[in-house]
């Protein structure tokens, strides 16, 4: 009712269709969410927040080419959103598209070469699937230094430095980062693989047998069954 009056009180602001969206999607009724903001995109003129939102929510239910629609549609105005393209790098890497992410990644580096989401995402990127495993500790002791606290960049740093050969040290920051986020299963694989590295198999059976407990997907379940395995 509160937001009903909100749209009412002021169709043209996008704060009533941003709270309407947020009701539904906590509803789990993302058909109404994404309805609510193609309508508040319309009435608003097509505000950017709205906009964002609605190829969150395509991206959320796998509807990757709906998302990138959007994303193209608000850089064809300007291309220097760094949001923006962060976000449709985001998706590119989701999809499975590494290479359409990387060049993404890059350029927004290139053009702000702090830009943490990105020199984040780009580290983790060249560790999986380049094994540019050198630059990646390069970019991952960067985001450390600007934000020492995030377990995200914690994890990659950790997982760098396993890469790297430093199994010892890349368990002290992964073991910091399962602190903070406990029910994140890649950090629970990472340090398990960190754990292995070292010589440490009861931890990392530890770290593995706790893998039921996180949000594990259906692929990191099976990886972390090879690596018990392995170990076994």
């Amino acid at each position: 009712k509160i937001a009903e009056r909100a749209l009412v009180d002021d169709p043209s602001s996008n704060q009533g269709y941003l709270f309407q969206m947020a009701i539904h999607e906590h509803r789990s009724k993302m058909q109404l969410a994404e309805k609510t903001l193609k309508k508040g995109v319309a009435e608003t003129n097509g505000d950017l927040t709205l906009k964002m939102n609605l190829a969150r929510l395509y991206s959320k239910r796998g509807a990757y080419d709906e998302a990138l629609k959007v994303y193209d549609g608000i850089l064809a105005g300007t291309s220097d959103l760094k949001a923006v393209v962060f976000a449709k790098a985001s998706v590119h890497d989701v999809m499975g598209d590494k290479k359409k992410a990387q060049n993404l990644y890059e350029r927004l580096l290139n053009q702000d070469e702090d830009y943490l989401p990105a020199l984040n995402n780009l580290a983790y990127l060249l560790l999986d699937v380049y094994a540019d495993n050198r630059r990646a500790l390069e970019l991952a002791s960067k985001g450390f230094r600007m934000k020492p606290n995030d377990p995200r960049i914690i994890d990659t740093l950790g997982y760098a430095l396993l890469k790297n050969g430093q199994a010892e040290k890349a368990i002290v920051f992964l073991e910091k980062a399962a602190s903070l986020m406990p029910k994140e299963a890649a950090i629970r694989i990472h340090l398990a693989r960190a754990y292995k590295a070292a010589g440490r198999n009861d931890e990392a059976v530890a770290s593995l047998s706790a893998i039921q407990e996180t949000n594990a997907q259906d692929y990191q379940l099976q990886e972390a069954e090879t690596l018990l395995k392995g170990l076994n």
